[in-house]
């Protein structure tokens, strides 16, 4: 299963979260799909997903319900969804970030392809087309987060007839790389 086959009972499951649907839930209750998943408002589209990340200054959260998202993922405050919607309570939305992709790569059939320290997406993306023989879908992350964050939210929102997924982070040391692989 990824994440364009998730249901929201999946998504809530994968994260380990509380689920809490509005007044009327969605038309499929629990096993309603679940669209993208996004972190920036700018982003999000009718019947995204919105995963709302700490660090700022006010909660998006009731925003993006009025620009028409599905549901919701928060920490450490009570959102009510609104009727036809979802939010998924968690204690850590980092953590349950984290959970999500590692359930989607788990179930992703595709190549995972990591490109250290490039700003050369478009050559890369060419190269691997050409000697690999693959169309790889290419990770752009988002001003609003981290790469790593970008990586995992890029993973969340692969399509399974996709050959691959390519995320571009940070160009890391030696120490840095060893360090993140244990």
């Amino acid at each position: 299963m990824n994440m364009n086959t998730w249901s929201i009972r999946d998504l809530a499951a994968a994260c380990q979260g509380r689920l809490k649907f509005g007044a009327m839930p969605p038309v499929g209750g629990e096993l309603e799909p679940v669209g993208r998943i996004v972190a920036d408002l700018n982003e999000l589209r009718s019947g995204d997903v919105y995963w709302e990340l700490g660090g700022r200054q006010r909660p998006f959260a009731e925003e993006a319900f009025a620009r028409g998202a599905l549901g919701i993922v928060v920490s450490g405050r009570h959102v009510e969804p609104w009727a036809g919607k979802f939010a998924i309570d968690v204690d850590c939305t980092k953590q349950a970030l984290e959970r999500a992709a590692h359930a989607a790569r788990r179930d992703f059939c595709g190549q995972v392809i990591v490109v250290s320290g490039t700003p050369f997406q478009s050559e890369t993306a060419q190269f691997l087309e050409s000697v690999c023989g693959i169309t790889p879908r290419m990770c752009h992350g988002s001003k609003a987060h981290d790469p790593q964050l970008s990586a995992m939210l890029h993973l969340l929102n692969t399509d399974s007839l996709d050959d691959a997924v390519v995320c571009e982070l940070p160009a890391l040391s030696l120490a840095e790389i060893l360090k993140q692989s244990t």
